[in-house]
């Protein structure tokens, strides 16, 4: 049986925004800090975009708001939650430790013995293909506008 999943559209290429607006991001990853969140600069700065995005602006500038008001937009497109005390850092290159659990998956040992290595190649391979493309599904956005 086949199954059969939206597509996913092409993701746009995005600017690097931390790079570009090194002390706006500065400031967005200490006020956060400030308020006890942790965001890497990376995130702060998608945040950052997705908030002037939505006033049709590309980036916004910050320097005259209050660290209040800047925390209040971060948040607006964030998700938080809360993580154990003494958790280890994600890896490098994750956004989450789904990411990298997403990205590092293998097959259970069982399935294992049967294949050839290059059948556990592509089936490992398929299986975080897989499993990636269901993670993005979950991160898209609900729209509740009739289609």
């Amino acid at each position: 049986m086949k199954k059969l999943l939206l597509a996913q559209l092409p993701e746009p290429v995005v600017p690097d925004f931390a790079a570009q607006f090194p002390h706006d991001n500065a400031r967005l990853v200490a006020t956060a800090a400030k308020a006890g969140f942790e965001v890497s600069p990376d995130v702060a700065a998608q945040l950052w975009a997705r908030y002037s995005d939505g006033l049709c602006a590309t980036w916004l500038s910050m320097s005259e708001w209050s660290d209040e008001t800047v925390l209040e937009c971060l948040l607006k497109h964030g998700a938080i939650i809360d993580t154990p005390a003494g958790l280890p850092a994600v890896p490098a290159g994750y956004q989450t430790w789904l990411d990298y659990a997403v990205a590092n998956m293998e097959l259970p040992a069982s399935e294992v013995g049967a294949l050839t290595d290059e059948e556990l190649a592509a089936a490992t391979l398929a299986i975080r293909e897989a499993a990636g493309t269901e993670l993005r599904l979950l991160r898209q956005p609900v729209s509740c506008v009739p289609r």
